[in-house]
């Protein structure tokens, strides 16, 4: 417990910018970078959309980059970049380690506003927090943005409800077959345009549909701590958050207070924030702007010594902790000495998921280079719709979306008002097997029982199935 000790109170207690902090900058910096150029090829739907409106910014074409649902803010920053001739992607993510360094700030900078001290604690927890949750999404949620004219929690929630309470996303209007917009790579760049005859829907618009969103808003209150362990793995962000509500009571002496009143401000805001998303769709990363208060709550801890307003130039009265705070403040001292060393560990699995030669990482290099093989063709389609759009992406092609039909006949029906496209089947041997003996696909390039490309055409073709492709 001695040692457990020792360590909080480092934690605590160090001053802004001692050598430990500049020690700890340096290995961020290093870490982010390197998880930066990992990550370079790694993208997510949200990403390429916030990619490619930087790309149309950058190209000069506005009437492609503004639409109603991305904000601007992250796609203007990225337009240097791409000057510079660096990768959209890339850019992104050196700009998130960027982001990154200033979140860890503002954590510091919050405990000791909240606690008087601490600021080393927040700094180190929001920069471990930082390299955790940045490689993982190319467009962590960090801002507050206006859509379609509402202030909203960067979710188009006016929308978002129209597939709330389907993790799957099946059958979603923007899974839909659709040419995009010519200049686009796929609808989903502004994804007002995949809605189709969907409609927005008042809550109280009929039972059926209120029952629905009850049914939505209990289950998302349950995903809660689901979504706020991915940041931990072992769930002490949502213990910590029940110990940071506990550290207020009684409510009526934390009031007395600046501090005191500035812990409740904080809770409030999580709660509130967290509850802006709970009528439609929980993710982990929406949740993540609220990480920063939750972490300064978690270094502040319990009001050890109450401090007691008194006039100004009169030293303050502080009290020692007694009974049920005694109690709470042997708890916060093991609580933070534990969170620092599983998000240390964490940053560590981060790093090693990098590095796995199957990972996400490396998988993305594969489907760059799938991309690559591919830019002589312009229009694709896939079985599986997220490495088929980062495999049209990287091919400069358009992308349709994603096929439904489960034989050769079914997709060629499916496919038959929208020309000739590659179809691109993953992870599907059974479904490749019968699309090679079948005359209406021919053969482009194969990787054994992971990947396959085929030319579709318009009509049966003698002699398609013959056709061989190479393996890469």
């Amino acid at each position: 417990m001695e040692l457990v000790n020792q360590l909080a109170e480092e934690l605590l207690g160090l001053d802004e910018w001692c050598r430990g902090a500049r020690r700890i900058t340096l290995f961020y910096w290093v870490a982010g970078l390197f998880m930066a150029w990992q990550t370079r090829f790694l993208l997510t739907p949200d990403g390429f959309a916030y990619a490619q409106a930087a790309q149309h910014y950058a190209d000069g074409s506005f009437g492609l980059a503004v639409n109603s649902w991305w904000s601007p803010g992250l796609s203007w920053l990225t337009v240097p970049f791409i000057w510079a001739k660096v990768q959209p992607v890339f850019a992104i993510r050196l700009l998130n380690v960027g982001f990154g360094w200033g979140f860890a700030r503002g954590v510091g900078a919050l405990t000791k506003a909240i606690s008087g001290r601490g600021w080393f604690g927040g700094y180190l927890l929001g920069l471990l927090a930082a390299l955790v949750i940045f490689p993982r999404h190319l467009t962590p949620t960090l801002v507050i943005s206006l859509h379609d004219g509402t202030p909203t929690i960067n979710s188009a929630a006016r929308y978002a409800n129209l597939w709330s309470g389907k993790p799957d996303y099946q059958a979603m209007p923007f899974k839909h077959l659709k040419f995009p917009r010519e200049g686009r790579i796929w609808s989903w760049e502004d994804p007002t345009e995949t809605l189709g005859g969907f409609r927005p829907r008042a809550v109280f618009e009929d039972r059926t549909w209120f029952q629905k969103k009850l049914s939505v808003i209990i289950k998302n209150l349950l995903a809660i701590p689901s979504a706020l362990k991915t940041t931990d793995h072992f769930g002490l962000i949502s213990v910590g958050l029940i110990f940071s509500l506990l550290c207020i009571f009684p409510l009526r002496q934390t009031l007395k207070t600046w501090h005191g009143r500035l812990r409740v401000w904080g809770l409030v805001s999580a709660f509130i924030y967290m509850g802006g998303y709970v009528p439609s769709i929980i993710s982990d990363r929406y949740l993540w702007p609220t990480l920063g208060i939750l972490l300064a709550l978690f270094v502040a801890g319990p009001a050890l010594r109450s401090q007691v307003e008194t006039p100004a130039g009169a030293s303050a009265r502080t009290t020692s902790p007694t009974g049920w705070h005694w109690f709470l403040s042997r708890f916060h001292l093991v609580f933070l000495v534990a969170l620092s060393a599983l998000l240390a560990l964490s940053v560590a699995n981060e790093i090693r998921l990098l590095l796995k030669p199957d990972g996400d990482a490396k998988y993305a290099v594969v489907l760059k280079e799938k991309g690559d093989n591919l830019k002589a063709h312009s229009l694709f389609v896939s079985n599986k719709l997220r490495p088929g759009l980062y495999v049209t992406y990287w091919a400069g092609g358009r992308f349709l979306g994603e096929v439904t039909g489960k034989s050769p006949n079914e997709i060629a029906e499916e496919l038959a008002p929208f020309g000739e496209p590659v179809l691109m089947i993953f992870g599907d041997p059974q479904l490749a097997e019968a699309l090679l003996n079948s005359q209406r696909f021919t053969l482009l390039q194969m990787r054994p029982n992971r990947f396959w490309a085929f030319q579709t055409h318009a009509s049966t073709v003698p002699g398609a199935a013959e056709a061989t492709g190479h393996d890469f």
